[in-house]
């Protein structure tokens, strides 16, 4: 797969879980 694919899913990650610690909070 092209770099940008993984680079996608890490943002993607990096996302939910911003916001999954966000909703804790």
């Amino acid at each position: 797969m092209p770099i940008s694919v993984w680079t996608l899913r890490a943002e993607w990650t990096l996302f939910f879980d911003i916001s999954r610690i966000l909703g804790y909070l």
